[in-house]
């Protein structure tokens, strides 16, 4: 499977966990008991950013990635590099599409005293926690 198919499949099952929550979950009540949804409007920065500073930090990072794909040989070489770094990357692009859709993003895993979480969040640690391990 290349990077890019795990990337948009990444992408697809944050959007469409999201899309349940928001529709079968009450907001802030638990379901499950480590269900609820949770709409997080902290600011992205520390003091906030603009749709404009979001969109050029997005195109950045996807630049960095770009460049990081084509020129480093350690993700060339390495599948398991190159497919925790797509899969971190495509964490980072479902919540910032939240942010530029809804204005906020959609948590709705909640475990014990853990903040609130959604599937980009994951694909965001395991991607970089793989990438990071099979550099080892």
């Amino acid at each position: 499977m290349s990077v890019l198919v795990l990337a948009v499949l990444i992408v697809a099952a944050d959007r469409a966990t999201k899309e349940i929550a928001l529709r079968k979950l009450a907001f802030g009540r638990r379901a499950l008991g480590f269900l609820r949804v949770v709409v997080n409007k902290r600011p992205l920065l520390a003091r906030g950013a603009s749709l404009r500073v979001l969109v050029m930090l997005w195109v950045t990072a996807v630049a960095c990635a770009v460049g990081a794909l084509m020129c480093a040989p350690a993700l060339r070489e390495n599948a398991l590099v190159a497919a925790g770094v797509a899969a971190a990357l495509a964490g980072a692009s479902g919540n910032l599409g939240d942010r530029l859709v809804r204005g906020a993003v959609v948590d709705f895993m909640a475990i014990g005293r853990w903040p609130v979480f959604n599937l980009a969040d994951v694909a965001i640690l395991a991607g970089a926690a793989v990438a990071g391990a099979s550099l080892i």
